[in-house]
């Protein structure tokens, strides 16, 4: 994993996470992805892309891909009014922005606190997840970049009906 402690005993090993809100739902993943954070700025949309790609951005002299996270979490089209932020990550040598309705907290976490994701839960959130944390009364779902980030075919197939 990513930006990681550890005690003098190497026992409470902890990991840096961002957690921000996406559709009424708490989720989270390692500072180490995380480049910077940005309100949302004029995108320019990108014809014939995957429904979830909202379109490009220049970021002094960065391009980068924004995506709509709630709609690649399958929770519907995020409405782009309004005081949205874009989390810009490092992923596969590329800079991508992804959406979120608004950002909440950076905390260190127990590793030994994050557990499995629940078996009920939606199929199209629970493979992009690694685990859930409890943060005071809410659960913190992790998101796997990764498999956020990788587009399936179905997600191909939907971009190219509505082309």
């Amino acid at each position: 994993m990513g930006a990681k402690t550890a005690t003098a005993a190497g026992q409470d090993r902890q990991v840096l996470v961002i957690t921000f809100d996406v559709s009424g739902s708490l989720f989270g993943m390692e500072t180490s992805h995380v480049q910077e954070v940005v309100r949302l700025a004029t995108v320019t949309p990108v014809h014939h892309a995957a429904t979830c790609v909202v379109g490009v951005m220049n970021l002094r002299g960065h391009i980068s891909t924004v995506i709509d996270l709630s709609a690649r979490l399958g929770l519907g089209q995020v409405d782009l009014s309004g005081d949205k932020r874009i989390i810009i990550v490092e992923w596969s040598g590329e800079r991508i922005g992804l959406v979120v309705n608004k950002m909440e907290d950076v905390m260190s976490v127990d590793l030994e606190s994050i557990g499995p994701a629940p078996e009920n839960v939606r199929s199209a959130q629970s493979h992009r997840m690694t685990g859930v944390f409890r943060s005071g009364d809410r659960i913190v779902a992790m998101l796997d970049l990764d498999k956020v980030l990788t587009l399936d075919s179905d997600t191909e197939k939907a971009a190219s009906v509505s082309s």
